[in-house]
């Protein structure tokens, strides 16, 4: 009678089990259900997204400014040298470009968060080329000083006295300041400019004052004033023009 018993209650139970799947079947449900632990799902939130996009992009206190103002001065090295009024500036950017990508590579190598090894190699190599260009440039105009004329002379180079014509010159004291004036003359085949360099004497003081004036561009055979104020100086002086040279 027990195993009679026993058999009655699993096969109730067999039964209970089978309407019980289909009634999750008739109401959609899923009649062996996984367990939450064993399911799983890949997510991710916009936040998460936006980090790893953010992550992508360099911060800008990884960039090695140093290496970006070496390329800078490099760079503009580069242009002055090109023109021969410019190569004293052309020789410090250039050395200053030198130094500072030296230094940027430095921080580069020292720091591994900071970027611009390559950059700060690029800024060095700008500025040795410049400052070479600078040097050589500047030697090969003085050793050509004496040389006849050529393009790159003309830019720094003693004027020809056939070239031009300094009449006349003034020189007078107003308000304690030497005036010193005249004109010039361009008896050159062609535009030219010039910058005349004249002296000043001071007799009270004893002493010699060097004054500048430049015409930028004087047409052949024009003529034009030129002029500068120079001083203090004394009631007594004496004016005296000692060099032209060419501009440009």
């Amino acid at each position: 009678m027990g195993d009679n018993a026993g058999g009655d209650d699993r096969l109730q139970e067999s039964l209970l089990q089978s309407y019980r799947s289909l009634a999750a079947l008739h109401e959609g449900a899923d009649p062996h259900p996984v367990p939450e632990a064993h399911s799983f799902r890949l997510t991710s939130s916009p936040a998460s997204r936006g980090s790893h996009v953010r992550s992508r992009i360099p911060s800008i206190n990884n960039v090695n400014w140093r290496a970006v103002i070496s390329v800078g001065l490099g760079s503009v090295g580069l242009v002055a040298a090109l023109f021969p009024v410019l190569f004293l500036a052309a020789a410090s950017a250039g050395l200053c470009g030198v130094i500072t990508g030296l230094l940027a590579y430095r921080k580069a190598v020292d720091t591994t968060a900071v970027k611009g090894k390559r950059l700060s190699i690029v800024g060095m190599l700008a500025g040795m080329v410049s400052l070479a260009l600078a040097v050589g440039g500047y030697s090969y105009v003085e050793a050509n000083n004496d040389s006849p004329p050529h393009p790159l002379k003309d830019m720094v180079a003693r004027a020809d006295p056939a070239d031009y014509e300094i009449d006349p010159v003034s020189c007078a004291v107003v308000d304690g300041q030497a005036q010193m004036s005249g004109t010039v003359t361009n008896r050159s085949e062609r535009t030219r400019g010039f910058t005349v360099q004249g002296r000043v004497t001071d007799h009270r003081e004893s002493r010699d004052l060097i004054g500048y004036a430049t015409v930028l561009v004087l047409a052949s055979g024009n003529t034009t004033t030129w002029s500068f104020d120079i001083g203090p100086v004394g009631d007594e002086v004496d004016c005296e023009v000692q060099e032209v040279f060419y501009f440009a």
